[in-house]
Formats: structure tokens, sequence, C-alpha cells
């Protein structure tokens, strides 16, 4: 799994991060348990998956030493874009295919052949 990749925003490419540090790091800044994280993702996307965003931006950004724009511009940008932007669809998806990957793999109970 990708944790690291580029998006497009305001025209520049920005770096991003939805590893499981970046996310601990967001978890343990915003005061969520991991099950709160989820909850707060089904819940309320419009507010978490914007915020979550740009905390991997931003978090990111200062660990390859780039600038980055400021909060308010992203906000503004994403208002702008609209909540189906493709921007922000593409991170929705890398984000959800870094949790599932990460989610601990409940085992199914197959039944045993029978040996004759």
């Amino acid at each position: 799994m990708k944790t690291r990749f580029e998006l497009e925003v305001k025209g520049d490419k920005k770096p991003f991060n939805v590893g499981l540090i970046s996310l601990g790091k967001y978890q343990q800044a915003k005061g969520f348990s991991f099950e709160d994280f989820l909850i707060n993702i089904q819940t309320n996307s419009f507010l978490y998956i914007p915020d979550i965003m740009y905390w991997s931006m931003e978090f990111e950004c200062k660990r390859k030493g780039v600038s980055c724009i400021s909060n308010d511009d992203f906000i503004d940008w994403i208002d702008e874009k609209g909540y189906n932007n493709d921007v922000l669809v593409d991170f929705t998806a890398k984000l959800l295919d870094c949790l599932n990957d990460s989610l601990p793999q409940q085992e199914t109970n197959k039944p045993q052949s029978k040996k004759k």
C-alpha cells in the first residue's frame, strides 16, 4: 500500500502521507481513539476528511521541507471545488485503502475438507 503520494492542490503538486505514523499523530493531536477516528469519518465526513487531508499534507510538507498552503487557504479551496472534486475523492480513496490495509483481518472459519 502506497501511503505517500502527491495530489494537485490550488494548481501545485503537494505531498500527502496517510501512513500509520501520520494518522496516529493526527489521532493524538485531536485526542481520538482509533474507534473515534473511524466513527468521526463515518458520521461527519464533510468535516473530518478535509481535516485529515490537510493534516496529512502539512505533515508530509514539513517532512520534505517544502512550503504548504495555510489551513484557511485549503478550506477556501475545498469549499470552491465542492465535496465531489477529483482531488478530495482520490485522497479519500487512498485514505480508506490505507485504513483497510491497516485493520486486523478476521479469519474466516472455512470448513475443513474431510480426509479419507
